[in-house]
């Protein structure tokens, strides 16, 4: 089975927002709808030690590619939905931090986002953006807790999610409020854009 032949329900955003959380909900009601789905867990929980504010370019090149091996090894398990906790979009935007911050050119930074573009657009069916909440951040113990990194980095998603859809026709649904109304948000573009995708 192709990817590309599997519904891809994509969730997005800065650190801290919920993805997780949203994530586990959307499976849970898809499953009660009857849709044999399965999730992606978020592949930076991989390099605990080596993420966060002094993370490296190096560092955000291998969760780049553990994403996308994550995504790949769901390809023959037979599921007709994947969702994925963070896309190839926003793990480009923390990488894209530290290659700025660490003198990597401005051209290969370009082919690095020409490369993730072009991926996301042809494997992702639609992206769910979680903004940020007020409240305060549940530490886990892996995710930095500063709210400032947490705000620079949905400002950095945010810019990432702009330049992508200026050149690409992918959806993208905004998700806001409490848990409750992002859920029920999620699931109505999870509708509308599988049954979309399943009658054209």
């Amino acid at each position: 089975m192709k990817l590309s032949d599997i519904f891809v329900y994509t969730i997005i955003g800065s650190h801290c927002v919920g993805k997780t959380t949203f994530g586990n909900s959307l499976v849970k009601t898809l499953k009660g709808m009857g849709f044999k789905v399965d999730i992606t867990k978020e592949a930076a929980r991989k390099f605990p030690n080596l993420i966060n504010e002094g993370s490296t370019p190096e560092t955000q090149s291998l969760i780049l590619e553990k994403q996308e091996e994550m995504e790949e090894e769901l390809k023959e398990s037979g599921i007709k939905v994947l969702v994925t906790d963070r896309g190839k979009i926003d793990n480009f935007a923390y990488w894209k931090r530290v290659a700025e911050k660490n003198g990597v050119s401005p051209e290969a930074i370009k082919e690095k986002q020409k490369e993730v573009f072009e991926y996301s657009s042809k494997q992702y069916d639609v992206i769910a953006f979680l903004g940020l909440f007020d409240g305060e951040i549940e530490k886990d113990g892996i995710r930095s807790p500063d709210d400032e990194w947490r705000i620079e980095m949905h400002n950095r998603v945010s810019e990432v999610v702009d330049l992508f859809k200026a050149n690409y026709d992918t959806p993208i649904v905004y998700l806001r409020g409490n848990e409750e109304k992002i859920l029920k948000q999620g699931i109505i573009a999870f509708e509308h854009h599988f049954f979309k995708k399943n009658i054209a």
